[in-house]
């Protein structure tokens, strides 16, 4: 049986689910998103547990999205 870290899919493959997901709401941000992301990595990296970073875009006319 699998942990709750794992997904098991129908077709009999094993995904990893990370332990945390931080997901940001992105509108005209490009001017600051390689600093955010920066700033997630190094502060996740440090926990010691599975993250995923979901930037959820809505429309941006910078090239955000």
């Amino acid at each position: 049986m699998a942990g709750w870290g794992t997904l098991m899919l129908m077709l009999g493959h094993t995904v990893s689910v990370p332990d945390i997901s931080v997901v940001v709401p992105v509108y005209n941000e490009i001017g600051n998103l390689q600093s955010l992301v920066e700033r997630v990595r190094t502060t996740l990296d440090h926990v010691g547990r599975t993250w995923e970073l979901v930037a959820v875009d809505d429309g941006s006319t910078d090239g955000s999205g």
